[in-house]
């Protein structure tokens, strides 16, 4: 029984390794770009929502639960989400009308989401949003920079055809 207990608790530790990499993955670029969470930020935040997963759905491995009370497994889950929505509330900021910090937040709840699917053994598909997420925010900037460049050109043309 001890032997299959460490050996259960050996495989958590890989999910929390593989958290920590997926996290660090995706942090590593806000970190180059010296956005306010980086690398040290989602990998904490995935090692974590991993860990509440892991917790969730085995808890009943460890436990003897004689009241019978249950735990549904995305019970903890939904409530990493949730929490995470408030640091993510404090990374967004606003100053001069501009508001920064929506993607970083954004980025953060993903990093949390593909910590609890880690938690969930869904390796192929958090190793995808993984990535996905490291080109959307590491590349597609280049995208919505442009874009925004455009509009403000747009913008600025607009307001000088409207003076005297």
């Amino acid at each position: 029984m001890l032997f299959a207990h460490l050996a259960l608790e050996a495989k958590f530790i890989l999910q929390i390794a593989l958290a920590a990499l997926a996290g660090g993955f995706v942090g590593y670029n806000r970190q180059r770009e010296d956005k306010p969470a980086g690398m040290r930020t989602f990998m904490l935040v995935c090692m974590g929502s991993t860990l509440l997963t892991i917790v969730s759905v085995n808890y009943h491995l460890f436990i003897d639960n004689p009241v019978g009370a249950a735990i549904v497994p995305m019970q903890l889950a939904s409530y990493a989400m949730l929490s995470i929505g408030f640091l993510g509330g404090g990374i967004i900021s606003e100053k001069g009308g501009n508001v920064k910090g929506v993607t970083t937040a954004a980025s953060v709840w993903v990093v949390a989401a593909i910590g609890v699917t880690i938690g969930f053994h869904m390796y192929i598909l958090a190793g995808f949003v993984t990535l996905f997420e490291f080109i959307v925010v590491g590349i597609f900037w280049r995208v919505s920079d442009k874009i925004n460049k455009s509009s403000r050109k747009k913008r600025s043309a607009f307001e000088h055809e409207d003076l005297p």
